[in-house]
């Protein structure tokens, strides 16, 4: 591996919880029930992913000043807010007006109907029936679709940022 700097605090790697992250329109936390969906930054002085870059035909070669930045989303189902992600799912709808009017539904009673889904998250545990009042249920079958809906509409947030990385993976 290439060596970028005679920094060994900058080599190791450092972790910043609380870096300003384009993902987010309030800094790098979606607010939730008190919880927060964080952004960790990781900056690494050294190229980890080399590999992959060259593989999907990226440049490789990195100049002193570089940072390589990684961000990491942590526990996704359990840690999105159902409201930001049901807007984010309105929203895409909205865009694409033909496909409410293709399966005969309104955005009434969609959003009605998605509401209901996200607000209904018991479970048992210990013989105990308890309502999840965060995020999403792993094994709910529609978790992952609002999960994709909602990761779109934040990298679609993060394409439009002023800074822009030289290579996106």
């Amino acid at each position: 591996m290439e060596k970028l700097t005679d920094d060994a605090d900058y080599e190791a790697g450092e972790t910043f919880e609380n870096v300003s992250s384009p993902l987010s329109d309030a800094g790098n936390h979606d607010n939730y029930h008190g919880r927060r969906l964080g952004t960790r930054c990781v900056l690494h002085g050294l190229p980890v992913n080399k590999t992959k870059l060259r593989q999907r035909g990226q440049p490789t070669s990195m100049k002193e000043t570089d940072l390589l930045v990684s961000f990491d989303v942590e526990s996704m189902y359990t840690n999105i807010s159902g409201e930001n992600a049901l807007m984010a799912l309105l929203e895409m709808l909205d865009r694409e007006e033909d496909i409410l009017e293709s399966q005969r539904i309104g955005r009434e009673p969609l959003t009605r109907l998605i509401n209901l889904t996200i607000r209904a998250t018991y479970f048992t545990f210990n013989r105990n029936i308890e309502k999840q009042i965060f995020g999403f249920p792993i094994g709910l079958p529609l978790s992952p679709l609002f999960a994709n809906v909602y990761m779109k509409k934040k990298k679609e947030n993060f394409e439009m940022a002023p800074l822009q990385p030289a290579v996106l993976m």
